[in-house]
């Protein structure tokens, strides 16, 4: 590895990252990042891992190789012209160790590893040089999933078009309590959120808005909580209509040790062995499964439109007019409606308890 003449920072970089790069003695191609830190390493793995190299750097490759090896002044030692990248160091090696084979499992960034702001950059790179392959399908799955907030994992899975991570994000955005919908703070917060553009971020908020309102109605209904004979008021529906309240996709406030809890504490003669009973369990789990449907289609339905409403493109709205001109070709201005999974009828009634 070496660095480029003159530059103290360089220098002192190289130092510091110089057990940790990617970088190799017999490599045939050298690729300068952007603070100055070399990265020797092989033409061949950067055009297969690398649409870009191998479209354009061709030109650029080939000729570092011949000036490389024609010349006979320049001796068997001489070096390749470095190729200069817009990437840092950190940056650039993060995108070597990627692509690049090892005996062992490269160490992939991770949210705890690494800051937004490089995590950024680092998709940016991604794009630019057009790289795929599983690992790095992994470190962006694997990274989304956990950086937090779920928003910002939204973010950049819809900008950077990671769709099985954007709808993860979406399913855990929904799952959240339902009181940070509109937390400004937050929002104003998470610059990544330029990233996608307002009629993006609204259309996931009126999804949330939507399917929690459907799956509050579920959890609500006499499929899951039935009507007790015994109690004129229904105390413990109350008190499980407040415990659900908090968010009905949150399977904690609706499982079984949660609703049996409550059942238990009112009392009731009838209500804990109704509570056990097949003619309840069987149409309470039902509604559950229904919920967890609801929440997949939910994730579906906002990765159904796949243009991003960048602040780039916000001035020109002739890609969301349909035939008409009537604006609604995108489905980000419409309103999106979502649908219940249907659900099971009301429990029937038990026979009577025998003293």
């Amino acid at each position: 590895m070496s660095s480029s003449a003159g530059s103290p920072t360089a220098t002192r970089m190289s130092r510091l990252l110089s057990s940790r790069l990617i970088s190799f003695p017999d490599g045939d191609v050298v690729l300068r990042s952007q603070d100055g830190v070399d990265f020797r390493v092989d033409m061949t793995i950067l055009r297969r891992a690398s649409s870009f190299f191998e479209d354009s750097y061709r030109i650029v490759l080939s000729s570092c190789k011949s000036e490389h090896n024609a010349p006979a002044s320049a001796g068997a030692d001489a070096e390749p012209t470095p190729i200069p990248m817009m990437e840092s160091a950190a940056v650039l090696n993060n995108v070597l160790r990627l692509i690049y084979p090892t005996a062992k499992k490269p160490p992939v960034p991770s949210s705890d590893s690494i800051s937004a702001a490089h995590a950024l950059a680092l998709f940016k790179a991604i794009e630019r040089l057009q790289l795929k392959s599983h690992a790095i399908d992994s470190f962006a799955t694997n990274y989304l999933s956990t950086v937090e907030p779920s928003l910002r994992a939204w973010a950049l899975a819809t900008r950077f078009r990671y769709t099985q991570a954007r709808k993860s994000a979406v399913r855990r955005y929904i799952c959240e309590k339902k009181d940070n919908l509109f937390d400004l703070d937050e929002l104003g917060a998470l610059g990544e959120l330029d990233l996608v553009g307002g009629r993006s971020l609204m259309k996931l908020m009126r999804i949330k808005l939507d399917a929690i309102e459907l799956a509050t109605r579920a959890v609500k209904s006499d499929s899951f909580v039935w009507y007790c004979p015994h109690h004129v008021h229904i105390p413990w529906r109350s008190k499980h209509a407040t415990v659900i309240e908090a968010n009905p996709f949150d399977p904690i406030p609706r499982s079984d040790a949660v609703l049996g809890a409550i059942v238990n504490h009112i009392g009731c003669v009838d209500c804990p062995r109704r509570f056990r009973h097949s003619t309840t369990s069987i149409p309470r789990a039902m509604v559950s499964r229904s919920i967890s449907a609801l929440l997949e289609l939910a994730a579906e339905v906002e990765a159904q439109d796949d243009s991003v409403d960048s602040g780039e493109d916000s001035d020109n709205d002739d890609g969301n007019k349909d035939e008409a001109g009537n604006g609604n070709g995108s489905g980000n201005n419409a309103r999106l409606r979502l649908t219940m999974p249907p659900l099971p009828p009301p429990p029937g009634p038990l026979a009577p308890i025998m003293h």
